[in-house]
């Protein structure tokens, strides 16, 4: 395990093994390098969602209200986010075509946290960072 998983982890999971409850709405949420959002499957800190839509959109939700999107709705079927080893966050139709990357591809392989934060900032952290206050395309 990276210090970086390992710190991640811990601030999660340290206050809940004390018996010290952590409102969920403070906690960050977070993606890790090897995993994936499936359809309708999302990240979320508060009031701040961020969402792989059934109809291949990637979108950042604050209060309900659309913030950031990815543009690529219907360009697909049965897509699929995936924060990639390289560092680069990709989301792949069903047949495996990449619609959209974050475009942060290192050269060492390595775990990478993308994380959605309290005031609505979805980032990568690592070499090449990347945020969606970066890319403003709601």
């Amino acid at each position: 395990m990276s210090f970086l998983t390992f710190l991640l982890t811990s601030l999660l999971i340290l206050p809940i093994a004390l018996g010290i409850p952590v409102p969920l709405d403070l906690a960050p949420d977070f993606m890790l390098s090897g995993e994936t959002l499936q359809p309708n499957g999302y990240l979320q800190n508060g009031n701040c969602i961020f969402k792989m839509q059934s109809d291949c959109n990637l979108v950042l939700y604050e209060n309900g209200s659309l913030i950031w999107a990815s543009q690529t709705a219907n360009q697909g079927t049965n897509c699929n986010l995936a924060m990639q080893y390289d560092g680069n966050l990709v989301m792949y139709d069903g047949d495996g075509n990449a619609l959209w990357q974050s475009n942060t591809a290192k050269d060492v392989s390595g775990t990478y946290p993308c994380v959605i934060t309290s005031n609505c900032n979805v980032q990568i952290f690592g070499e090449n960072q990347w945020s969606t206050a970066m890319n403003n395309i709601a």
